[in-house]
């Protein structure tokens, strides 16, 4: 066979002795045969796309998370026949839709998985060739260069945020009085799960209790802080800052509750966490 790829000319010269009359026959064709290179097989790297901030491959115990890879063919021949991959994970983790799936060349490939509810640990996943399709030229299985890859995964305890204290700059306010300067509420919060987390910022955080009834009027006269507060895992603390114009509408004794919202920054999901302060209105 030829040692090149590409466009081949071949030559076929057939000959042959009449039945009848015994003379010499012959007769000759030209053809182009396209010579290419098998098929060569090979999954790429193991990559978490979903959610974002799993991509580095630290999860937080029991999120959901994404995994992908695609198979590339770096011959030229094409292939054909059952195509399969598999995922195999560590004993907790849980493959929604099994572990088994078809594959076609240069197409994603995903699993939906989600982590178990231990931490802290390091777990190693594996992706291999499961079942390998054939060269559609000469129906032989096709070779594989790459028909396994693994990734290390590890496994955080998810954010949880507590509220360490909470703190007016005055406790003694003026009823249907602009504060100058403005009352300011100081919301010290603590990270005690391993994995980071933003403060998500909103005025619906602050809720205002006047003789025991929920006064809404109170959020039109709050500034707020920058939004998605940066807060570190084991053990990190932010300080949360609202700034109120206006907190005392009617004398009384009032309160004012907060609920700080955090998102975990691997999967996403929010954990909260309420503190409340006890103020008077003259």
């Amino acid at each position: 066979p030829p040692i090149t790829t590409g466009s081949v000319s071949v030559v076929a010269t057939i000959t042959g002795i009449g039945q009848i009359i015994s003379n010499n026959l012959q007769t000759i064709n030209t053809g182009n045969v396209f010579v290419e290179t098998a098929p060569s097989l090979s999954i790429s790297a193991i990559s978490i796309p979903s959610p974002n901030g799993a991509s580095d491959f630290i999860i937080s115990a029991g999120q959901a998370f994404m995994v992908s890879v695609n198979v590339q063919n770096f011959g030229q021949a094409q292939v054909i026949g059952l195509a399969e991959l598999q995922l195999v994970v560590p004993a907790g983790y849980t493959i929604t839709g099994g572990a088994t799936r078809p594959f076609i060349v240069g197409q994603p490939v995903t699993w939906n998985v989600i982590a178990p509810l231990t931490y802290p640990q390091l777990d190693v996943i594996t992706i291999n060739m499961l079942t390998t399709p054939f060269d559609i030229n000469n129906l032989t299985t096709a070779n594989v260069v790459r028909g396994m890859v693994t990734a290390g995964i590890t496994l955080q305890r998810p954010a949880s945020i507590t509220i360490l204290s909470m703190t007016m700059s005055t406790t003694n306010v003026n009823a249907g009085e602009v504060e100058v300067p403005p009352v300011s509420v100081n919301v010290l919060v603590q990270n005690i799960g391993s994995a980071d987390a933003f403060i998500s910022v909103n005025a619906t955080d602050l809720s205002f209790l006047v003789s025991s009834n929920f006064d809404a009027s109170y959020l039109a006269f709050i500034t707020l802080p920058s939004s998605n507060i940066f807060i570190a895992g084991n053990g990190g603390t932010a300080n949360v800052v609202y700034y109120l114009n206006r907190i005392g509408l009617a004398v009384g004794a009032a309160t004012m509750d907060v609920t700080i919202n955090a998102l975990d920054a691997n999967s996403g999901v929010v954990t909260t966490n309420s503190a409340l302060v006890v103020y008077d209105v003259t």
